[in-house]
């Protein structure tokens, strides 16, 4: 079994025994595996989120098998999962999404990436030439730092204040982190 985490995914430390177990509870002479559990997203900063899109649920762990594979659904990435797969569903978030926790020019150029694959104009433009369109029609500037900040103000406005005790603290490596690199406490 291999972990199936992106760099934005972090697995909460009080969780690392639990999922070790589960991977060594696991009949692998017997099954091919995969597992689900939600994690909880952080949107804009590490201090907000989007209530109606709150946690993502998705495989993070799975035992390779030359038949699993990643298939394209128009845009997007699927995992494609063989019938003789044993899927077991964890209930409770393990881990945090950094899911649009990103440098804000980042974070504007994904909003118009997005933009221009539902316009259906992403192969006949530019982005670079897109972006720098939109942005003096949206943000009423040609400045892409001065853009991006607006989108991101713009962004965290519409979302929720993220309460940790509420839901799941922070794990460590991203409080160390923070503290580290931007000399921020998270509580």
């Amino acid at each position: 079994m291999g972990p199936e985490m992106d760099a934005d995914f972090i697995l909460h430390e009080d969780y690392v025994p639990f999922i070790k177990n589960l991977i060594e509870e696991l009949d692998e002479k017997r099954w091919y595996f995969v597992v689900y559990w939600p994690h909880i997203c952080l949107d804009g900063d590490l201090f907000h989120f989007d209530p109606e899109n709150f946690l993502h649920i998705e495989h993070w762990l799975f035992t390779y098998h030359p038949r699993l594979k990643y298939v394209m659904l128009g845009w997007l990435e699927h995992l494609d999962v063989p019938w003789f797969y044993k899927r077991i569903d964890i209930d409770k978030p393990l881990s945090m999404h950094l899911r649009t926790v990103k440098n804000p020019v980042r974070l504007l150029y994904r909003h118009y990436w997005y933009k221009a694959r539902v316009e259906g104009v992403i192969d006949q433009v530019d982005l670079d030439v897109y972006v720098k369109q939109r942005i003096v029609i949206d943000f009423e500037t040609n400045n892409i730092e001065e853009a991006a900040k607006k989108y991101l103000k713009a962004l965290i406005s519409k979302l929720s204040r993220y309460e940790p005790s509420k839901y799941l603290s922070y794990p460590r490596v991203l409080k160390d982190y923070v503290r580290e690199k931007y000399g921020i406490e998270l509580t």
